[in-house]
């Protein structure tokens, strides 16, 4: 009951208030997987292979840092799995040069991380990049990747609290007939 309240009284002020900056957001520059994850909530396997283009990247950086004023909290580069993206280095210094204040961040499987070249490691330390893991259940050093982490002076962080409890899935079916309120939802993301 609170929630259903405090969710109407809440829309009403953001709808009259117009934020100042954007919190968040993410990308997918990738839109396949190394992972078939079952419960996949970017429908990764069900993708073909799929990359972004990095002039589109540019360009719509260059427009959002325009309108933002380079205001954003934190950017998340995803997928799928953003290390499959041959030119991953050039998308990390682009958002750095459009996003010189905000927090940068990878979100990955890991199962790349020990594959990676030390361009990457490069790009990643001067772009102060923060690795973000989902720890899921599959066979991966991850004190070794920790490890490699350090040795480039990179940060490395787990996703939510996968650094002690490995990631499991969660069913969430989607709404077909579109029945939800679509504010309550998006606001319960964030």
């Amino acid at each position: 009951m609170l929630k259903n309240i405090f969710a109407k009284s809440n829309k009403k002020i953001i709808e009259k208030k117009p934020q100042k900056y954007l919190k968040y957001f993410a990308v997918p520059i990738v839109e396949h997987c190394n992972l078939k994850c079952r419960f996949c909530d970017h429908f990764a396997p069900l993708a073909e292979q799929e990359f972004a283009d990095i002039k589109i990247f540019e360009k719509d950086f260059a427009r959002l840092s325009e309108l933002l004023n380079a205001k954003v909290d934190f950017i998340s580069l995803m997928g799928g799995e953003p290390l499959l993206h041959p030119q991953l280095n050039d998308f990390l210094y682009i958002a750095r040069k459009y996003f010189p204040k905000t927090e940068l961040r990878i979100v990955t499987n890991g199962i790349l991380l020990l594959k990676q070249t030390e361009d990457f490691w490069k790009a990643c330390k001067d772009n102060s990049i923060i690795i973000v893991n989902t720890k899921y259940p599959i066979p991966l050093d991850f004190d070794k990747i920790k490890e490699e982490a350090k040795k480039h002076d990179v940060k490395f962080e787990h996703y939510g609290d996968s650094e002690d409890v490995l990631k499991t899935s969660t069913k969430t079916p989607l709404d077909l007939k579109g029945k939800q309120n679509m504010n309550t939802n998006f606001y319960n993301i964030l």
